[in-house]
């Protein structure tokens, strides 16, 4: 059965650049939900909440998230009935302009498409989903814990940061890609491998920085490392990291 509620509330691989970080930090604080300079109260906002529970959840599942502005997070929870838990917190200003955001979930797609906002999405941990977040200006983060089973990742930022953090207790459904790309901007990876899987990681930096730090995995190169075992594993991730200016951050475990 699908739940849709509102509530109303207040709130309070060269040299990187440090001028990039500094530009970004700005836009950032100038866009977010309940951002920005502000001198006294911070605005009003309302959240949206959306939400899905089957007792017998689809085995695959895509989630589709587009967003002009703000943030976006995914995590994944220990509940065997949840196909999703969306929350959106649009500030109030915004909504008499643009409306009320939207999901729509048929075909086993989750989709949501909405100019500004704070997105939160929490996946249940009986279906294998795919995710694909497609951010103007904003911050991502992807949490693939101990209760995500997953297939291909695909994240797009035009401006912002992306951050991925794979736990070796997450579980690969079947041999897939993850692919984040950004602009300007930073994208950070924390990858351990999960059981029987194999991993290449590859960062691409036009101009900018690819740091990799690893003790375990085997570097092919300055921007490219793999696991032993990724010639012969079961499953196989192919994760890669491409900055136009900026850096890639990857810590692989």
């Amino acid at each position: 059965m699908s739940e849709y509620t509102r509530n109303n509330s207040m709130v309070a691989c060269v040299v990187a650049v440090v001028i990039i970080g500094a530009a970004i930090t700005g836009i950032l604080a100038a866009t977010s939900p309940g951002g920005g300079f502000s001198f006294g109260q911070r605005e009003a906002y309302t959240t949206f909440s959306f939400r899905e529970n089957a007792d017998d959840p689809p085995p695959l599942v895509d989630v589709v998230i587009s967003l002009s502005t703000g943030q976006i997070n995914v995590t994944f929870v220990d509940d065997p009935t949840l196909v999703y838990d969306i929350t959106v917190e649009v500030p109030n200003a915004s909504l008499a302009e643009r409306g009320n955001p939207v999901v729509t979930y048929d075909d086993n797609q989750v989709q949501l498409d909405y100019p500004t906002g704070s997105v939160t999405v929490r996946l249940g941990n009986a279906s294998a989903y795919a995710l694909s977040i497609d951010l103007s200006t904003g911050n991502t983060l992807i949490d693939l814990n101990e209760y995500c089973r997953f297939r291909d990742i695909i994240v797009s930022l035009d401006t912002g940061n992306a951050e991925i953090d794979m736990s070796g207790s997450s579980m690969l459904a079947e041999n897939a890609t993850m692919a984040v790309s950004v602009t300007t901007g930073n994208i950070d990876m924390t990858l351990a491998a999960p059981p029987a899987t194999g991993i290449k990681f590859t960062g691409l930096v036009a101009v900018g920085s690819v740091d990799i730090v690893t003790t375990t995995w085997n570097k092919v190169s300055d921007c490219i490392a793999q696991t032993d075992n990724y010639g012969t594993a079961t499953l196989t991730l192919d994760a890669t990291a491409t900055v136009n200016t900026g850096s890639v951050n990857a810590y692989l475990k």
